[in-house]
């Protein structure tokens, strides 16, 4: 079942940021119903796209005939740190040490656009079927300098991911910096690409973490002397 969305134009990015963390009433029809899962696209102005923060659903507000009470829901943050609201804070921060107006919550003032694309990681996952499979598609972007993956849609050039490595259903590495440079389509199926940027390093290092973990893999994928980062999780 895919994930419902729920927009949000964003007029006071500080209140929005802070009523996350407890419960925040957002207007529609949706028929969601008490502790459902979605994702909530949140607009902010002047920036070119919605930022999705995982929800979840802890209060309904029916309509009343007659009064001038809307239907929604109240949701909250499933992570109050997830890195698009770490983002913002740190705009918001940015902004309001910049303009000396902290007081300010008007998201014309207090949102710099800059610093929140700057400070923007966003999670995505990419999932294969063995750790064979994993690290020979790592190898490839490592060694070409991009490749592509399949990690759903809603990505941008430009986009700066912390990718999970997934192989066999089991999140094998965490934390991968890449930059997305693009959409290409393959078979009708909209695949993401992605360049190492500057993680480099943590990319050879990876590449010996899978290496160290499963000895039958070849030693050209080994990196050039630098010892295995610790993976995360256990490998199926």
């Amino acid at each position: 079942m895919r994930t419902r969305r729920l927009f949000l134009e964003v007029r006071e990015a500080a209140t929005v940021v802070d009523a996350l963390a407890d419960g925040l009433f957002v207007r529609n029809g949706l028929g969601l119903v008490m502790g459902e899962r979605l994702l909530l696209a949140l607009r902010v102005q002047r920036l070119g796209r919605a930022l999705e923060v995982p929800v979840v659903v802890v209060g309904r507000r029916v309509h009343r005939p007659g009064t001038l009470i809307g239907a929604g829901v109240v949701v909250r943050a499933v992570d109050v740190d997830h890195p698009v609201l770490t983002a913002l804070r740190a705009a918001l921060k940015g902004s309001a040490d910049a303009s000396g107006n902290a007081g300010a919550v008007d998201v014309d003032v207090n949102v710099d656009v800059d610093v929140l694309l700057g400070a923007l990681r966003l999670p995505a996952r990419a999932a294969f079927a063995s750790v064979d499979d994993a690290a020979r598609t790592l190898r490839a972007l490592l060694d070409d300098g991009e490749v592509a993956l399949d990690l759903g849609l809603g990505f941008f050039r430009g986009d700066r991911l912390v990718l999970d490595v997934v192989a066999g259903g089991a999140v094998a590495v965490a934390g991968v910096a890449v930059v997305v440079r693009g959409v290409r389509i393959v078979d009708d199926r909209a695949l993401t690409v992605v360049g190492v940027g500057d993680a480099v390093v943590s990319l050879q290092a990876l590449c010996g973490s899978f290496a160290a973990r499963v000895p039958s893999l070849p030693e050209a994928w080994m990196p050039l002397g630098l010892p295995p980062l610790v993976a995360r999780g256990a490998l199926a």
